[in-house]
């Protein structure tokens, strides 16, 4: 599987076919961070 595929959320699809969706950043100093 394309490790950058696309999810409906327009996030990214892993290779276990879990989708990566940019979100508000909660870490301090962090411009953004990956919600599952």
């Amino acid at each position: 599987m394309n490790p950058l595929a696309r999810g409906p959320n327009n996030g990214f699809i892993d290779r276990f076919g879990n989708e990566w969706v940019r979100g508000p950043s909660r870490t301090k100093g962090q411009a953004f961070e990956w919600d599952a």
